[in-house]
């Protein structure tokens, strides 16, 4: 059965017109303002129709343009990343003109592939004064720790050994909490407006279910952009409000006094 044939239809013919008419009424519209501007003595009372009219056809075309403008701009904006790590260039672009501070709020696994390879790049892009980083990992203790992969525990401690001597200097303030229940979001976000996000899931390559997180796709937000709300408000409750404890400050409040 043939389908049916709407090249014909009425809101397609409209549209066509439109696009063909666009730029010569907006060409005409600039015209008609420039002689009112110019003959206003000659055009009487015409010129109280043909202004607003003009101006109005003017002003459309203008919000038309800023709308296309803004569309390709969100689509441009945003890139999908295999891993966590083909996003690290040009997430250090985000911190480059940061001078005072630059803040990095991270939901990882253990960590270490965060603290290794991902902020190393994105610290040393910043020149910022101070750079102040919460790291919220698993915690080993937790409920739901006999799921986790034998060598989350293991990378933990390393992650915090290698938080300790990399964040050494004064212009660090680096915050690690230990989730009490693992977040099905993870991701880096920085100065509270771009977001790299990622989904915790189960790897079935070697044949047992086994969760894993950076190695997975990874997507860039903005925060501005409306169609990102969803999403850093998921990744804001969990780094703000999952059950979480403290287990190390370096040149912050350390729960240890």
């Amino acid at each position: 059965m043939a389908g049916k044939d709407t090249s014909r239809s009425p809101l397609l013919m409209l549209k066509v017109a439109y696009e063909r008419l666009r730029l010569p009424l907006v060409y005409a519209s600039i015209a008609i303002v420039v002689a009112v501007l110019y003959l206003d003595s000659f055009l009487g009372p015409v010129k109280d129709g043909l202004l607003p009219a003009a101006i109005g056809v003017l002003l459309a075309f203008g919000i038309q343009s800023l709308q296309n403008l803004e569309k390709q701009g969100l689509e441009s904006f945003t890139g999908a990343y295999t891993t966590a790590l083909e996003a690290v260039p040009e997430l250090s672009k985000y911190v480059e003109h940061d001078r005072e501070v630059t803040d990095i709020h991270v939901i990882a696994a253990t960590g270490w592939t965060t603290v290794r390879q991902v902020l190393p790049t994105i610290c040393k892009a910043s020149s910022a004064k101070r750079i102040r980083i919460t790291l919220n990992v698993v915690d080993n203790a937790g409920p739901f720790a006999d799921v986790y992969p034998g060598h989350w525990g293991t990378e933990v401690d390393h992650t915090l050994q290698r938080v300790r001597e990399q964040f050494s200097d004064p212009r660090y303030e680096v915050v690690v909490n230990a989730y009490s229940y693992l977040p099905a979001v993870h991701g880096i976000l920085l100065n509270n407006e771009y977001l790299l996000l990622g989904f915790f899931g189960w790897d079935t390559a070697s044949g047992r279910p086994e969760l894993s997180g950076a190695e997975r796709p990874h997507r860039l937000y903005r925060r501005r952009d409306t169609t990102s709300t969803q999403l850093f408000e998921v990744f804001d409750a969990w780094f703000d409000h999952g059950p979480q404890r403290q287990i190390a400050a370096i040149h912050a409040a350390d729960p240890a006094g």
